[in-house]
């Protein structure tokens, strides 16, 4: 046997499968001599934005004795390669395999995922790109957490304004979402992505509201626009859930244009859907059948007077949780609290949808919330879990006398953390 000098590849395009091109590169005879001959071989094409190459090694016994006897061991003509095509037609028997899998639908878990969930949003355009904000996504997974709600928020000036726009210094940039969704699949979490409008003159969303048809039209038209942006975004960064819209609650009405803003996700997105309603508006929502998961905004006013403990909380929940399983036997949908949380401040929990609320700080009265909202639901069949709000990615913004939502060094991130390290009640969880 000997070794033989370097050639040129013999490269084959073929014109078939134009989608899933493939290219077959041969590289030199390793070895060559009267019996076989060796070549290595590498054979590459896309499915679906993914390189796929395979490589191995291509034995020809019982080589023709003038091909053997060539001094160079070159391949021969075409229409001589009995060798090559032996090789192509095996690649090509790969490549309808992986063709036929590309085509089938993606694979579902059955039944819906149990999602133990935190929020984590940014208003500012570059900082899920920074370094602060991948350490405290590091910190978010040691909370046992095994799903993000990941927040993107477009703008519109008014609530009767008809433009949903990108704020260049309020909208988080791509690079920084991309860059996060990556992050959080590597933590071995996943991505609930959470598309939010909202208004520049700081009214709140829920308000939105039109007298004309003309527009109604020119902002669904506008919404579609943003949320089908994202919808793109989600499939194509393997986001694995996606939201549709939050607390648009004058809106909800609007049956059949809600279903073609869904129908319009669904051709971009393939994965499970819900849409997060506000505490008192859920009823309201005429859309949900379109839906995989309904999702509240979980807010509910729990009337206390004075200091408060888990157990003043935990009766105030059971009047809402009548109401919800009253609204289950309806709807007959898994339900995900899409936000839930209160203000680390004294009588915050009567109030927790208020964020203007100033007082004396309270960190045990948050972590008393927090007991109970977990006590009060885990049990019900219906409940497929819950994304506190919210996990700040500025780590400079906490310390101790905070006051806001964020359960971070406060006594609320140990009751998080002990919940969800526990077995999940129902359902997978869908951790990576």
């Amino acid at each position: 046997m000997a070794l033989r000098g370097q050639h040129q590849p013999c490269i084959w395009r073929p014109c078939l499968f134009q989608k899933y091109i493939p290219i077959v590169t041969h590289v030199v005879p390793l070895v060559c001599n009267s019996h076989y001959i060796v070549r290595p071989f590498l054979c590459s094409f896309r499915i679906n934005n993914d390189l796929i190459c395979i490589s191995g090694f291509d034995v020809s016994q019982n080589v023709p004795r003038r091909l053997a006897s060539s001094s160079s061991c070159l391949y021969p003509s075409f229409g001589d390669s009995w060798m090559i095509e032996k090789m192509l037609w095996g690649a090509l028997a790969i490549l309808a395999i992986l063709v036929l899998f590309a085509q089938l639908p993606p694979k579902v878990a059955e039944g819906p995922l149990f999602q133990k969930g935190i929020t984590y949003g940014s208003w500012r355009h570059d900082v899920y790109e920074s370094l602060e904000a991948a350490r405290s996504i590091s910190l978010l997974e040691q909370t046992n957490a095994k799903w993000v709600s990941l927040v993107v928020t477009w703008y519109q000036q008014t609530l009767d304004s008809v433009v949903i726009y990108r704020d260049p210094h309020l909208t988080p940039d791509d690079r920084g979402v991309i860059r996060m969704i990556g992050q959080i699949h590597r933590l071995g979490m996943k991505v609930l992505l959470k598309p939010t409008v909202d208004i520049e003159d700081k009214s709140w969303r829920g308000e939105i509201r039109f007298d004309t048809e003309e527009d109604w039209q020119n902002w669904f038209s506008s919404y579609r626009y943003f949320v089908n942006y994202y919808a793109e975004l989600a499939a194509k960064y393997g986001v694995e859930e996606f939201c549709v819209g939050v607390e648009l609650a004058g809106t909800v009405d609007r049956n059949r244009d809600w279903n073609w803003v869904i129908e319009n996700v669904r051709t971009r997105f393939k994965g499970p859907l819900t849409y997060a309603a506000n505490w008192d508006n859920y009823w309201n929502v005429s859309f949900w059948d379109a839906l995989d998961y309904v999702g509240i905004d979980a807010y509910f006013e729990l009337a206390t007077e004075g200091r408060v403990d888990t157990e003043d909380l935990l009766s105030a929940w059971e009047p809402w949780i009548q109401e919800l399983d009253a609204f289950h036997e309806i709807v007959k949908k898994p339900i995900l609290f899409t936000e839930i949380g209160c203000c680390s401040l004294a009588g915050a929990s009567a109030r927790p949808w208020d964020w203007t609320i100033s007082g004396q700080v309270d960190l045990q009265e948050q972590a008393h919330y927090y007991e109970a909202a977990f006590r009060a639901v885990w049990g019900k069949p219906w409940f497929y879990g819950v994304y506190w709000w919210t996990w700040l990615p500025e780590l400079s913004e906490i310390d101790e006398a905070d006051t806001g939502y964020s359960p971070q060094d406060k006594p609320a991130e140990q009751i998080l953390t002990q919940w969800y390290g526990k077995s999940t009640p129902r359902g997978p969880t869908g951790a990576r």
